[in-house]
This record gives C-alpha cells, structure tokens and sequence, in this order.
C-alpha cells in the first residue's frame, strides 16, 4: 500500500503512483501540474473509482490516468465528479463497467480504454463542460436509457456499440461511429441549442435499431446502412460525403429533418 502522511506536490512533473491501496492524510493531498498516474501493481488487479478515491487529487493535473496499460482486469467506476482531464483504463482487454453517473468540469475530459479486446458496460450518463467523451473497446448499453452530453466537444466510439437501450448525445462538435451499432431501441444525436447544429462521422458500414434514429449533420466515410428493424422513423439533417446511404424501414425517412 502507498501512505503518504503529508502532503505530496509534484510542481509541474509526473507522478505515478503503482500501488494497490493507497493511504492519505486527507483530500488534496496530492496535487501538482503535470500528468498523475495511478494503477495497480499487476494487470490482474481489479480497481474500484469513486470520489473517495478522487479525493486524494487536487484539482491542477495535466491528466489522470487511471489504471494500467496493460490491465486485464475489472474497473468499476462509481459516480464521480472529474475536475481534470481523465483516462480510466484496463487497456489488455479488461472490463470498465460505468456504475454511476460521470460528470466533468473545467478542463475534465473523458476516456474510457479497455482495448480492442475489452468490454465497456455503460449503466451511467457521462456529461462533460465542453469537453470530448472517448471509447477504446466495445460498448454495451445497460441499465435503461443512456445520454452522453459534452456540449461543443466531440464524442468518439472507436469500436462498435450494442445494448438494448436508447442512447442520446448531445454535442455541437463531431460524434463519431467506427465500429458496427447494432441492437440499440434508438439513436439520437442532436447539437445542444438545436438538431442542426454538431457533425455525425459514420464512419462504420452499419447502424440498426429496434427504434428511431435521428441524426444532425452527417459525414459518411463509406457506403453506410441504416436499419429501422422496428418500423420506425429514420431523420437526417443534412447528409455529406461522396459514398453510397442504403436507408432501410418501413417508416418514414426525413431528410432535412
């Protein structure tokens, strides 16, 4: 276990901290100005994020990092407040299951990695101030619908996306599909003052929902497929990008929606 029993200040260096438990003398206890990592001795070990754990680092960061490049394990992550930018990792194909909602202020932005090879279990909202949301691994939607809020930023899903459950993102910058979507109730993705503002990148060849899909601005990056199985409606702003769009559902495809 790491105890500190003062205060730690790194200035502008980085600090990493490889220890399974760590001990403090209160909150803020250690702060500094360059980039903190945190993670545990073995790739093997699970790790649970929550604001008592978050409490031990003062707000100034470059960035947090927790856990291990190399993790295999599970990283469950509770409802937590971010004040810096943040990367939670299990990045040798191990789970981080979302438990409760993420919330970012300031500079605090969100990267979720668990590898190609890894799972991703979104049960919990993310919101950020205007800052991007990233996900390295394949996310599974759970418990009920799912929102993801980063105002101007972007949003990026590197692999694919599966779950049930609607899923709402609210941006103004680019949202960003690299993986298949399959299986979801509906899609929305909207800017935060109207639905025309922010960029969709489709830049899988599949999106299929039970539900309704409504998308803003779209940039296509190949030919693209997008699947109503449930017979609902398919609106699209505005569509972009010189390759083939297959819209296939029996009900209704806006365009200029």
């Amino acid at each position: 276990a790491g105890v500190f029993n003062n205060t730690v200040g790194t200035v502008g260096n980085n600090l990493t901290l490889t220890t399974d438990a760590l001990s403090v003398s209160g909150p803020g206890s250690i702060s500094g100005g360059g980039a903190l990592t945190y993670q545990p001795r073995v790739a093997a070990t699970p790790m649970t994020i929550d604001n008592t754990t978050l409490s031990a680092f003062a707000d100034g960061f470059s960035s947090i990092t927790l856990g291990r490049s190399d993790g295999n394990a599970l990283t469950t992550v509770n409802a937590v407040a971010l004040n810096d930018p943040t990367v939670i990792r299990q990045g040798g194909g191990g789970t981080i299951t979302v438990a409760g909602n993420i919330s970012g202020a300031g500079d605090a932005s969100v990267t979720l990695n668990a590898g190609a090879a890894g799972a991703i279990n979104l049960n919990a909202d993310i919101t950020t101030a205007g800052q991007a949301v990233a996900f390295t691994g394949p996310v599974l939607l759970g418990g009920g619908a799912r929102s993801i809020n980063t105002g101007s930023a972007n949003v990026t899903f590197n692999h694919g996306i599966s779950g049930a459950q609607d899923l709402a993102i609210t941006s103004d910058g680019t949202t960003r599909f690299v993986g298949a979507v399959t299986g979801l109730n509906s899609l929305l993705v909207t800017g935060v003052s109207s639905g025309l503002t922010g960029v969709t990148a489709i830049d899988t060849t599949t999106i299929t929902t039970t539900g309704s899909q409504t998308y803003n601005f779209v940039v296509l990056g190949g030919p693209v497929t997008l699947t109503n199985t449930g017979g609902g409606n398919i609106g699209i702003s505005e569509v972009n990008g010189a390759q083939s769009l297959v819209v296939n559902t029996a009900g209704t495809t806006i365009l200029g929606a």
